[in-house]
């Protein structure tokens, strides 16, 4: 039995639909990365797995004792520090927490290092950037 064309071109329509419909959650949430963040705690979830990634802060006990705190935010962009956080199994003054970095964190996922000779932010690269103790 043979199925004539019309049934065949159907068939095909039915199942590209089919398929495209099963991917179309993948696509959304690939799109929505790629916008990269859109609030506060999603800027410094980005930045905090980036320089824990990148090993940038080894004596960070693997980012245990740095925290982030956004210093500004709009609605394209957020600026972060990087402080030590002394306490509670890090080493150094409790009563203290000093900036190692200040970082920009811009809405397309991309991120800024705050040059303090230049006084402005330049692209971060993993990398080019020899790691702090």
């Amino acid at each position: 039995m043979t199925s004539s064309p019309a049934i065949t071109m159907h068939t095909d329509a039915m199942t590209r639909r089919l398929i495209a419909l099963a991917l179309l959650p993948a696509l959304l949430a690939l799109t929505a990365c790629s916008r990269g963040p859109r609030n506060e705690d999603q800027a410094v979830e980005l930045l905090s797995r980036q320089v824990i990634a990148d090993k940038l802060y080894p004596a960070s006990q693997n980012g245990a004792c740095l925290a982030f705190q956004v210093e500004q935010a709009s609605q394209n962009r957020y600026e972060i520090a990087v402080r030590e956080k002394h306490g509670e199994g890090c080493p150094g003054d409790p009563g203290t927490g000093p900036v190692i970095d200040r970082f920009e964190v811009v809405d397309n996922g991309k991120l800024r290092l705050y040059d303090p000779v230049a006084g402005n932010y330049a692209d971060y690269v993993p990398g080019e950037r020899a790691a702090k103790p």
